[in-house]
């Protein structure tokens, strides 16, 4: 996202694959062979138990009140959940009481993925710690997560190709699914091209997914019992960062139609891949949709009152009642919210916007409507 005054550090996949403002090249990376994997040990907490990623948010994370603008009407509380590290789309688990996130740690070079605590406790590694991690997302019944990666490549992750903003969809992502222990249980895509960008439905029984399988970046599902990836949009340009709705009947993602990339737009189909409608229509950049719990209305992060910074928005589902949510001067993005839609999570640099470091948040969210 080229608009920003700095570069944030935490220029991930995910991100900035929807905001590259120019059309990117695919990396053409050595191809990853599929030979048995060594991972280093995952160093847990002393008194981890899996058990406990399934249970209820019990106590908060420190709150953080002076960093609620004094526009933010809708935050009861705040609440910053890091305060080191470069950290991006993070995610609340099955019941609250988890979230999971990727972050670039002091002293490493590339993200991967971590867990930790409501509180902001007990952070730990479950990704492999090698080549380069992204876009991790809990499975419901609270045993495994998907992530995307590049780790079975024998190469050094490349970096960006140069230009604020330009990212290079890597071929050598593919997607995994790994338990909490930090063992990749499953590879689920070995096809030539990009495949990152990925979700669960709330019953985990299907997967979304940006692929770049077919010659174009598009969006795909995939039965977790069939087995058979299915293709969701068919325009040209990027598609990708899609969420299916509480009720599983609809599916928002952002889409570019312009030959440069210049602005992203957000879409909403039916879970069938029909009836696609472009609900935002701003010429800005727009992304990370998500649906509330009530299903009615979309939060998402757009820079279109101001090329050079990114707030979070919501509007219903047919893009009318347009509300702005945050009014900070750092970037605000990655909006999640927790199943009872009390909680609103997000990635924001609003503690130190020069910076450049991007930390997670939790809101106590107040509906406006």
């Amino acid at each position: 996202m080229k608009h920003m005054t700095r570069r944030p550090r935490w220029k991930r996949t995910c991100l900035a694959a929807l905001a590259a403002l120019i059309l990117p090249c695919v990396v053409l990376a050595q191809e990853a062979t599929e030979k048995k994997d060594t991972q280093p040990e995952v160093k847990l907490p002393t008194d981890f138990n899996l058990r406990d990623i399934m249970t209820p948010a019990g106590r908060r994370g420190p709150l953080a009140p002076e960093l609620i603008g004094e526009k933010e009407k809708m935050f009861a509380s705040l609440e910053r959940l890091t305060s080191e590290g470069d950290n991006g789309e993070a995610y609340f688990g099955p019941r609250g009481g988890r979230i999971i996130f990727q972050a670039t740690m002091p002293g490493e070079e590339h993200d991967q993925i971590y867990v930790m605590n409501r509180d902001a406790e007990g952070i730990y590694m479950v990704s492999t710690g090698k080549g380069r991690a992204t876009c991790s997302y809990f499975f419901p019944n609270g045993q495994r997560f998907i992530y995307a990666s590049t780790h079975l490549r024998e190469e050094t992750p490349p970096k960006p190709a140069g230009g604020e903003y330009e990212w290079e969809f890597d071929e050598a992502f593919d997607l995994y699914i790994a338990n909490f222990r930090g063992e990749t249980i499953e590879r689920l895509t070995d096809t030539p091209g990009y495949d990152a960008e990925c979700t669960v439905s709330p019953s985990g029984e299907t997967i979304l997914w940006t692929s770049a399988r077919d010659g174009d970046l598009e969006i795909y599902k995939m039965d977790m019992e069939e087995r058979v990836p299915v293709r969701i949009t068919n325009a040209k340009g990027y598609d990708g960062g899609a969420f299916f709705s509480p009720d599983e009947t609809r599916i928002v993602y952002r889409a570019s139609r312009t030959e440069n990339y210049k602005n992203l737009e957000i879409y909403i189909c039916d879970a069938d891949g029909t009836n696609h409608r472009r609900i935002t229509d701003n010429g800005a950049v727009n992304f990370a949709p998500y649906f509330h719990p009530s299903g009615e209305r979309i939060i998402f992060s757009s820079n279109m009152d101001d090329p050079k910074n990114f707030e979070l928005y919501m509007m219903k589902t047919d893009g009318t009642e347009l509300m702005r949510i945050t009014h900070s001067p750092g970037f605000d993005g990655f909006p999640h919210f927790s199943l009872d839609g009390r909680f609103l999570l997000f990635c924001s640099n609003r503690a130190d916007p020069e910076s450049g470091d991007t930390h997670i948040f939790v809101a106590e969210f107040r509906p406006y409507w």
